[in-house]
């Protein structure tokens, strides 16, 4: 029995906007090609369609935007197919990140993972893990 069918799934950038105009989601997505800008800094821009994360560091306002997308184009990268995606101030008072990753599987949710970091962009937990960062992540 297939569980997962993709064509079925909305995209990135179409699940992003419906979860923000749903009012689940506090942060905007836009995509470079189209006519809107960003509304709400910072943001950053990443590929629509990978799993590697940013392609920016984070822009705190329309002229780091502008000159972004600038320097994408110089690159000779498309806009196509990137978006610039709000992002939300997420570190706890001693300055870490969290990524917490789970599995949505017939109804449950499966816990995977958490990473802890110092960046603000988490892919890989990058702190020495103290018995209480073991503890929150068994939790």
């Amino acid at each position: 029995m297939v569980s997962n069918w993709p064509h079925r799934v909305l995209g990135r950038y179409a699940l992003l906007r419906r979860l923000h105009e749903a009012g689940l989601n506090s942060y905007n997505v836009w995509r470079l090609d189209e006519q809107r800008m960003p509304t709400a800094y910072p943001v950053f821009i990443r590929r629509e369609q990978d799993a590697l994360g940013p392609e920016t560091p984070l822009l705190h306002d329309e002229g780091e935007y502008r000159a972004a997308v600038a320097q994408l184009h110089e690159r000779g990268w498309a806009s196509a197919g990137r978006v610039a995606v709000q992002f939300c101030q997420g570190a706890d008072a001693t300055g870490t990140y969290r990524k917490y990753g789970a599995l949505y599987f017939r109804g449950d949710v499966v816990p995977q993972h958490l990473f802890l970091s110092h960046d603000w962009m988490v892919k890989r937990s990058t702190l020495e893990l103290s018995p209480e960062m073991i503890a929150e992540e068994e939790q």
